[in-house]
């Protein structure tokens, strides 16, 4: 399993579309940085502000969907796979590697995307000239961002493997990406917590430290989808002829 992680580790950061998605995110930021300088908007412009904007849902999903679909449809194509999983005890072990690697990959992704929105508004604004900052709300948003991610990788790997056509796995994500944010509102009421924790104890303890609410039902559903996607996805996987 470590070398299988290792070996694909390695084929994340050589991969082509990996590296076209890296420069057109690139490309994206400092244009959109460029527009807004030239527009003189600058109360706008500085890293702070660009930091908290791009830490809240500002995840170039489309691109990151096109990724992932791509790296698991070329062992597919390429028949790579068939010589992967011969060498393997189980093939759980495949799909839960692959998974991690676009997880890895999409993460990568969306810093290089903030990480330029952030530096290019610094330079041109300064990093936070309204002392509006808040490094622990940023560190919570970015997290829970990350999980958020996590969670739509899964999804887009599932149907990658489970449809194994790029071009049905494009259509099927596109769905995902247009309909998710409903169902994800959807899973946050049936997850609410506040009523779930009838316990005055937990209830008092959540309260006392100022937990958001939301954000532990965001959480919540976003774990509940990983955990789903990737049981349905080891299991059709391992029984799916190749």
């Amino acid at each position: 399993m470590i070398n299988l992680l290792k070996s694909e580790l390695y084929k994340l950061f050589k991969n082509r579309i990996f590296i076209v998605c890296s420069l057109f995110l690139t490309c994206i930021a400092l244009f959109s940085l460029n527009t807004m300088y030239v527009e003189n908007d600058l109360p706008v412009l500085n890293g702070a502000n660009i930091l908290k904007s791009r830490a809240g849902d500002n995840i170039p999903l489309v691109l990151m969907m096109v990724f992932v679909v791509y790296c698991i449809n070329a062992e597919y194509s390429t028949g790579r796979i068939k010589i992967i999983v011969s060498k393997l005890k189980n093939r759980k072990y495949f799909y839960i590697a692959k998974l991690l690697i676009c997880m890895v990959g999409c993460i990568t992704l969306n810093m290089i995307s903030s990480l330029t929105y952030v530096i290019g508004a610094t330079v041109l604004g300064g990093f936070d000239p309204y002392n509006s900052f808040n490094f622990a709300n940023s560190i919570i948003q970015m997290l829970a961002q990350t999980l958020i991610l996590c969670s739509y990788t899964s999804l887009f790997v599932v149907i990658a493997f489970l449809t194994r056509s790029f071009a049905g796995s494009i259509i099927c994500n596109l769905l995902i990406i247009l309909f998710s944010p409903g169902a994800l509102d959807k899973l946050n009421k049936i997850l609410n917590l506040k009523k779930f924790f009838t316990q005055s104890s937990i209830a008092a303890f959540i309260n006392s430290y100022d937990i958001n609410w939301r954000l532990l039902s965001v959480i919540a559903a976003n774990i509940l989808i990983i955990l789903i996607t990737v049981l349905i996805g080891t299991f059709v996987f391992s029984k799916k002829d190749i």
